[in-house]
């Protein structure tokens, strides 16, 4: 069914691209890129939390120096996206406004990732003193303790257990659990598409109208 509907896509593309005068095959490729740079961000964010699920990649999710990597790529490609509906529908913007703008938008994401980053350091300090906890509880003297792993033995556990991770069917994965932020950050994101999406038909409209 996936390659029959990407048959139908790509037969609809070619017959209105090869049916329409040049006036509209330049709106539908205007329309086309405004459209790609409105869901990049979408798409990248979902990629993001596919590769912290540890459901389905295990061992191979992402490190925490990863995942900072990516939320800079991810932000940025949310702060050219607003800049580019931005410069859509308001052609007068000048460059000096759009500075402001990614100024403004590079102090808020440094600020969500600072809190994010303390949350997340927060989280490890409560795991780590529980299994400090339940250390001491145990008898020093009792040979199941194990001793900690050095850095080396670590990162050969670690490269062990990724070559035997088999990533299990789709049917026996559980459905994923949301926090609150992830939640909250889902239904803003959903919230951006849908208005972004419908000012750029919007505006496709108005310039089909004007020709």
């Amino acid at each position: 069914m996936f390659y029959v509907g990407y048959a139908l896509l790509i037969g609809i593309s070619a017959t209105v691209t090869l049916a329409a005068n040049d006036q509209v095959q330049g709106l539908i490729t205007q329309g086309v890129q405004a459209l790609a740079g409105v869901l990049l961000p979408s798409a990248t964010v979902f990629l993001v939390l596919l590769c912290n699920d540890r459901s389905v990649l295990g061992p191979w999710v992402n490190t925490t120096k990863q995942n900072i990597v990516a939320g800079v790529i991810v932000w940025t490609l949310v702060l050219l996206s607003l800049a580019l509906t931005a410069a859509t529908f308001f052609p007068n913007l000048t460059t000096t406004q759009l500075e402001a703008g990614f100024a403004l938008g590079a102090a808020v994401g440094g600020l969500g990732g600072t809190l994010v980053a303390l949350r997340s350091r927060h989280a490890a300090k409560v795991a780590a003193a529980e299994v400090a906890a339940w250390l001491h509880a145990m008898d020093e003297d009792d040979p199941a303790v194990p001793e900690p792993l050095s850095k080396a033995e670590r990162k050969a556990l670690l490269e062990a257990d990724r070559m035997a991770w088999r990533t299990p069917a789709l049917s026996a994965l559980e459905k994923p659990k949301f926090s609150p932020l992830r939640r909250a950050g889902l239904l803003t994101l959903r919230g951006y598409l849908v208005i972004a999406v419908g000012l750029v038909v919007v505006k496709i409209v108005q310039l089909a109208a004007g020709h």
